[in-house]
């Protein structure tokens, strides 16, 4: 049985509305750099506007599981 991975697609698609109407500019699915494993790392999205550039990244958690070391993991990689 293979996992439901489409799922965080519902979250991008609430927040990059969201973008539009802040007037952010803004790129999905970025490699920024190498995880801590050497794995390349993408966020989810890169956003704009003036000088500030924004890393998003959406975590989506429909079942039981670990997001204690998800989010911690998450923030060592960025």
């Amino acid at each position: 049985m293979t996992r439901n991975t489409k799922t965080g697609q519902v979250l991008e698609f609430m927040v990059l509305p969201s973008l539009d109407l802040g007037g952010y500019r803004y790129e999905t699915q970025v490699n920024i750099g190498h995880r801590p494993g050497g794995g390349k790392h993408y966020v989810d999205v890169v956003a704009a506007k003036d000088e500030a550039m924004i890393l998003i990244s959406l975590k989506w958690q429909q079942v039981s599981g670990t997001a204690e070391q998800k989010v911690p993991f998450e923030v060592i990689c960025l």
